[in-house]
């Protein structure tokens, strides 16, 4: 895919979970964060925003999943959702969760439990999620994503790393 636009439109006409995978560093979490500027609208002014949620009638919600550790699942949702004052009851949701590598085996377990709870539930439009390629938290995602929803993140080489600064014309950042 070449761009971020290209990506959300592909995840979004997928089946109900996706996940994106990579090592350490390739920019999971930036992506995700880039997935929901584009569904809230929310780097653009007031009525582009509420152009960008009625396009997808979905509302998107971001929740880091180190917090986890501390609140479970279910109540950061409900916070974020009071958070946003909006009425969820004429939008689906598009929950976006960063960072199933962030948390322990037994909250990763239980975390992954209570998605599968959320896929089923009629408001879900999509569950996007993000977790590093090695980590061991990814044994919990088999059962519940298919094999073509696990987006891979592929590291940069020295090469391509080059030519994105020169083409910015940065080369002292190289």
């Amino acid at each position: 895919l070449n761009n971020s636009e290209e990506l959300v439109a592909d995840l979004l006409k997928s089946s109900e979970i996706s996940v994106i995978r990579g090592l350490p560093g390739t920019g999971k979490s930036v992506l995700l964060d880039k997935v929901f500027m584009i569904l809230s609208g929310s780097n653009q002014n007031f009525y582009d925003q509420i152009a960008a949620v009625s396009k997808n009638k979905s509302i998107p919600i971001l929740i880091k999943l180190k917090y986890c550790s501390a609140t479970p699942l279910e109540q950061l949702i409900i916070a974020k959702k009071t958070e946003y004052k909006l009425d969820f009851d004429n939008y689906s949701v598009i929950y976006l969760f960063d960072g199933l590598d962030e948390v322990s085996s037994e909250i990763a377990e239980q975390t992954v439990a209570y998605i599968k709870e959320l896929a089923k539930q009629k408001s879900t439009k999509k569950i996007i999620l993000s977790v590093r390629k090695m980590s061991s938290n990814n044994m919990y995602l088999h059962d519940c994503v298919k094999e073509d929803e696990f987006y891979e993140i592929q590291e940069l080489d020295d090469k391509k790393i080059c030519s994105f600064f020169e083409v910015r014309r940065e080369k002292d950042k190289i």
